[in-house]
């Protein structure tokens, strides 16, 4: 067993193999379709390595031209592990993340099956980080050659409209009443076909950015350290955001800029605005690939 994320991120930056992700589900009939190399919890692996295991099995189904009609990747490592010294900062691990998804995307948009595949990417939540709209909105991105490029769409969604978009795709009937009565998403394509492939932008954070620990540490540090260490990381949301929130906070600004509060709009006394945000974080009837996927 690891001691910590940085020894695996070691034995993968170096490839020495010492360590063995494997994955289960307690959906038995998933079993055949997942990757076990992709782990999901606790946060041992890197969302780099989630993406190495993802690209090398996506190019070799390329190759032979059998890529799965659908396949799900989770890359989880934006959640963060507070100021845990085990683990790389908040903001390493979110570059991480975004890393990982450029990749991904970079490796799909330079294969001969892009110019049919589309690939929906969003939060798994919003996580209680309330922007100056509402407190339910999150990160979406609709990534297809059809797509409307360098586009911003206002149009007002729900997480159900990407299953159904899913849905409508493969040509699959809705499971249920939400996601049959769900809009699929349709205002960010053209007719036009444009394969220009996408290139994944190096992180300009270091990726194994250390949280503090010991004598680097001042008592601010050992404060948030100690409500990191106080909270639940059994799995996946198990923090109370309410202080996890606060414990990234002052990882990214050290003191510099207080927490900001609520804040009531006078003429709609009844509307919160909170000021805080975080940032960042196809099933046809045939063949299917999980990654990370429980």
């Amino acid at each position: 067993m690891p001691k910590g994320w940085f020894e695996v991120w070691e034995d993968r930056k170096h490839g020495t193999h010492r360590f063995k992700m494997t994955a289960d589900t307690t959906v038995a009939s998933l079993r055949p379709y997942i990757n076990r190399e992709v782990h999901y919890w606790p946060l041992l692996q890197s969302d780099q390595h989630r993406a190495d295991v993802f690209i090398r099995e996506y190019q070799e189904f390329s190759r032979r031209d059998t890529i799965p009609d659908l396949m799900i990747l989770s890359l989880p490592c934006d959640h963060s592990e507070g100021v845990d010294p085990k683990y790389p900062t908040p903001r390493a691990m979110m570059a991480d993340n975004d890393l990982a998804l450029g990749r991904v995307v970079e490796a799909v948009t330079a294969s001969p099956q892009w110019k049919e595949t589309c690939i929906f990417v969003i939060e798994d939540d919003a996580q209680s980080g309330p922007d100056h709209v509402d407190g339910h909105r999150t990160a979406f991105m609709v990534i297809s050659p059809y797509n409307k490029r360098k586009y911003v769409d206002s149009t007002f969604y729900a997480q159900p409209s990407m299953i159904r978009s899913i849905e409508v795709i493969l040509g699959l009937d809705p499971m249920n009443r939400f996601d049959a009565l769900a809009d699929p998403i349709t205002t960010c394509f053209t007719d036009t076909l444009d394969p220009t492939p996408y290139r994944a932008v190096p992180s300009n954070i270091p990726l194994d950015e250390r949280n503090p620990a010991g004598t680097a540490m001042n008592r601010d540090d050992r404060f948030w350290l100690e409500k990191t260490r106080e909270l639940d990381w059994s799995h996946i949301d198990a923090p109370d955001p309410y202080w996890l929130n606060r414990i990234i906070w002052y990882s990214i600004h050290k003191g510099a800029s207080p927490y900001p509060g609520r804040a009531s709009n006078p003429a709609r006394p009844w509307i919160l605005i909170e000021a805080f945000r975080i940032p960042g974080r196809h099933e046809r009837r045939g063949r299917r690939r999980d990654h990370g996927f429980q």
